[in-house]
């Protein structure tokens, strides 16, 4: 009986509204001014709690405008004839350094893209094949190497399940109570 290969995946979290992000750090600076100003009162103040709420409100419109993007490795000669297809640039250190032609991943990122889902996980109308070069185009180069770094991580460096320590000594400290 053949073997089930099911290969491996990682989530992206894009947010598509970061114009929100300057003012976010706005109102992390007042509430920790406002928290320093209470010093080391017991109960926040009014203006404390006014600060911190206005900080989670900015945090729910960020996370309404996330999406989630599930990345799948591509076959492994797939994979390898994608590099031996695109070497490293001649004095490029980021290429040299990934051993691959970095630009030309928007390719496979839109190839390796197999669910995309909201912040609720309802799933989102996006075609990778026909929509991803726009939507690249408009991201920041930053959030562009989320995804690529995912891709270049499925690829090469999931090799096996994983394992949490945090969760196994979780487990084990609730079985004893």
């Amino acid at each position: 009986m053949p073997i089930a290969v099911k290969r491996a995946r990682r989530t992206v979290k894009f947010c598509a509204d970061l114009s929100t992000q300057a003012e976010y750090d706005r109102a992390t600076a007042s509430l920790t001014e406002a928290q320093r100003t209470d010093g080391q009162m017991l109960n926040s103040s009014p203006a404390t709690r006014a600060a911190a709420a206005e900080v989670q409100a900015l945090e729910e419109r960020m996370k309404v405008a996330t999406i989630d993007f599930e990345i799948e490795a591509q076959r492994r000669d797939k994979w390898q004839a994608f590099e031996a297809a695109h070497p490293p640039r001649e004095g490029d250190k980021t290429d040299e350094q990934f051993t691959i032609d970095i630009s030309s991943l928007d390719d496979v990122i839109a190839q390796s893209i197999v669910a995309i889902t909201d912040h609720e996980g309802n799933a989102v109308e996006f075609d990778p094949r026909t929509e991803w070069a726009e939507l690249a185009d408009e991201m920041s180069d930053g959030q562009w190497q989320d995804f690529a770094m995912a891709v270049l991580a499925v690829n090469r460096g999931v090799k096996s399940a994983p394992f949490s320590q945090v969760a196994s000594r979780v487990i084990r400290a609730s079985a004893t109570d």
